[in-house]
């Protein structure tokens, strides 16, 4: 989309949604994002997750905006990170040390570029985005074709399947971010995107 060379990108992190099986494991994830004109080495940590049996700690619901260029992508980078501490049970504090853990402590990371250049492998469109969050090796890939979407179900989660007219949660976890131009209001398509983290 040619408007966000002039207007630049807005992204909103609409939240995380885990698989219920999940609920309970201990799990640090972090979002950075590298932007054209940002320094590489230093990336921005945009959002971040950690929690375990007792305790969650995790940014809200927030945006913030970005510079695009034709000719260098933006950089979404999950990190999913194993716990600092081997105690069973971890205090806020604790679990606030794990949020800005270093890059050398992520155990499993994915990213992806988008640009609102046509000569690149995804195009940067304004919509919903989702990524999908391998917590397991035994978590598989979403099937995507079979899985809709509800935005104005936020606390149940955007994502279900629909089995026979049932509406059942998806299983596996995804975080949610929202794209526009910083400026004006455009009608949002939905961009569905499995990115393992």
């Amino acid at each position: 989309d040619p408007r966000f060379l002039t207007t630049g990108a807005r992204m909103q992190i609409e939240g995380f949604w885990r698989a219920a099986h999940h609920a309970h494991r201990p799990l640090s994830l972090g979002l950075t994002v590298r932007y054209p004109g940002s320094d590489s080495q230093q990336p921005v940590i945009a959002w971040s997750y950690s929690a375990n049996q007792h305790c969650v700690l995790a940014n809200g619901r927030g945006s913030f905006k970005l510079p695009v260029d034709s000719g260098d992508a933006i950089e979404l980078a999950f990190e999913r990170r194993a716990l600092q501490s081997g105690k069973p049970e971890k205090s806020r504090r604790a679990l606030a040390a794990d949020l800005v853990a270093t890059n050398d402590s992520a155990v499993d990371a994915a990213s992806l570029g988008m640009s609102p250049a046509a000569d690149k492998s995804f195009h940067l469109r304004p919509g919903t985005y989702f990524f999908a969050v391998r917590e397991t090796s035994a978590d598989l890939t979403p099937n995507w074709d079979g899985i809709r979407v509800d935005a104005a179900a936020p606390s149940s989660g955007m994502l279900y399947l629909d089995v026979f007219g049932e509406r059942r949660p998806v299983p596996f976890g995804y975080v949610a971010i929202t794209v526009t131009p910083v400026e004006g209001t455009v009608e949002e398509t939905v961009q569905k995107s499995a990115v393992t983290a």
